[in-house]
């Protein structure tokens, strides 16, 4: 077939491709003298694993042009929803490819019901794998490469579902004190809030992805029906519950925030704009059902939301720089939990975490920056200081990225604009919030630019300068692997 023919190109399924997933013959084969059609079945056996595993559009990318320069494969690659679509050149090509299919479509749709977090330990080993087969390519066994790659796919949970409940409740009680301005008070109901809310979080993923949204407005709605109870229940005492850092604080998980900067990394990444607009429209979609739930949970209980509810904490119950870091450092081991990594990468997260806290108190309380140079700053100096350390101890930057740029989202501002939005229907005075919700709305995305133009700035730079002024050690953890059989000889 020639490449101007007009005949319709064949289709690949990944189930037709997933045919390379038997060892049969490959057991001597050295992986850079894998035929063309091996070569892509790997390629598309690895790709779905990676965007399971935690892979954003823009990441997947960057593994798919690696692992296309180590098969030595072209491919361009588009993302759909819930589809990657990789069309194969149909010109200037042997005898050998001509017989293949040239599309595949990857059915990726299954990765986006996981509502918890990510897989990074497995990311971690997929990454090593990767970083391996480029430094081996000629020595390496197909073999063995298929061999680590199952086990890769079928690796358990780190730490169970249990962890998970313990991150939630973990994760939330220190954004309450630390990050939206509460009492060490507040942080103590939103451990209790924030694990019920992880407990919704653990029966979303037996959901059809249909009825998640339903699921959020459930869970959004429960919590503020518990964050008022304990509102009404404080009332009078001289530590009341502040209603806003509660319940922002236990949805953690649920706030549009991090999907939002992460859309917006698409949109301006190689991988295209249809899954990050796609991404985008979701988030403000989510923002509004929460402000919604929060305003139908005040207007059920009939509370008068003016004289029970506090939506601030006096400025005397605040804590301050120490007590924060200590609840920063607690927060990063809660999202370790959550996004699964190692335990070696806990350090990491919690120095980087630390890191962008600082860097937002630098910018913001000492040099007293504008709000969007704030962000930027502290996104791109967080890019720098997270990549550079993770090269130098061999651990891929999300581990270290997802945890640290929590604080620079700006999810909570769409919801407390949805909320005000609805003043009519549960009376509260908004007057201390911005009620303009487009104009908020519009904010939060310029926000969610600035961060994500600071993290992809912080990338090139990281990669067209710092790298060539400094020498990273080359050795690589798993590089002992192919040193074995050699030892083994030897004896």
């Amino acid at each position: 077939m020639s490449s101007n023919s007009t005949e319709p190109l064949p289709i690949s399924t990944e189930i037709e491709d997933k045919q390379f997933a038997s060892q049969t013959n490959l057991n001597g084969v050295v992986l850079r003298d894998l035929s063309v059609p091996k070569k892509r079945g790997l390629l598309l056996r690895i790709i779905p694993l990676v965007y399971k595993c935690g892979g954003t559009a823009h990441l997947t990318q960057v593994y798919i042009d690696k692992l296309c320069k180590i098969l030595d494969l072209e491919a361009t690659v588009s993302f759909l929803p819930g589809r990657i679509l990789l069309t194969w050149p149909t010109s200037g090509i042997g005898e050998e490819e001509l017989s293949l299919p040239h599309v595949s479509l990857l059915n990726v749709a299954f990765a986006l019901q996981c509502r918890w977090g990510f897989q990074l330990s497995t990311l971690q080993n997929l990454a090593d794998l990767i970083e391996d087969m480029h430094k081996n390519v000629n020595s390496i066994l197909v073999g063995d490469v298929i061999v680590r790659l199952t086990a890769i796919e079928k690796e358990p949970l780190p730490y169970g579902k249990y962890g998970l409940l313990l991150g939630f409740g973990f994760m939330a009680a220190p954004m309450a004190p630390a990050f939206f301005g509460g009492s060490l008070l507040d942080g103590a109901v939103t451990l209790l809030i924030g694990s019920i809310a992880g407990v919704f979080a653990l029966l979303s993923d037996s959901l059809p992805t249909m009825l998640l949204p339903f699921h959020e407005v459930l869970c959004s709605f429960v919590c503020a029906l518990l964050a008022i109870f304990f509102s009404v229940l404080s009332h009078g005492t001289s530590q009341p519950i502040s209603f806003w850092p509660v319940i922002l604080a236990s949805n953690i998980w649920i706030l549009p925030g991090f999907s939002l900067v992460i859309a917006t990394i698409d949109i301006l990444s190689k991988a295209g704009p249809a899954p990050g607009f796609i991404m985008l429209f979701g988030c403000c979609f989510i923002a509004i059902i929460m402000g919604i739930s929060y305003s139908v949970a005040i207007w059920v209980t009939g509370v008068d939301p003016n004289q029970y509810l506090r939506f601030a904490t006096t400025p005397e119950l605040k804590v301050d720089l120490g007590t924060s870091i200590i609840l920063v450092c607690l927060f990063a081991i809660a999202c370790c939990l959550i996004y699964q990594t190692r335990r070696s990468q806990w350090i990491l997260a919690i120095v980087s975490t630390v890191f962008c806290f600082l860097m937002i108190y630098l910018f913001e309380e000492v040099l007293a920056f504008p709000d969007e140079l704030v962000h930027f700053a502290s996104a791109f100096s967080l890019g720098i200081f997270m990549r550079s350390t993770c090269k130098a101890v061999r651990q891929i930057p999300e581990a270290a990225m997802y945890c640290a740029m929590l604080p620079l989202v700006p999810g909570s501002r769409i919801v407390r604009a949805a909320f005000a939005l609805l003043a009519g229907l549960h009376k509260a005075d908004c007057s201390g919030a911005n009620t303009n919700f487009y104009r908020t709305l519009l904010g939060s995305i310029i926000i969610g630019i600035i961060v994500s133009f600071g993290l992809l700035m912080s990338e090139i730079v990281f990669e067209k300068i710092i790298m060539r002024l400094i020498k990273y050690p080359e050795t690589h953890p798993t590089s002992a692997i192919k040193q074995q059989p050699q030892d083994e000889a030897k004896a």
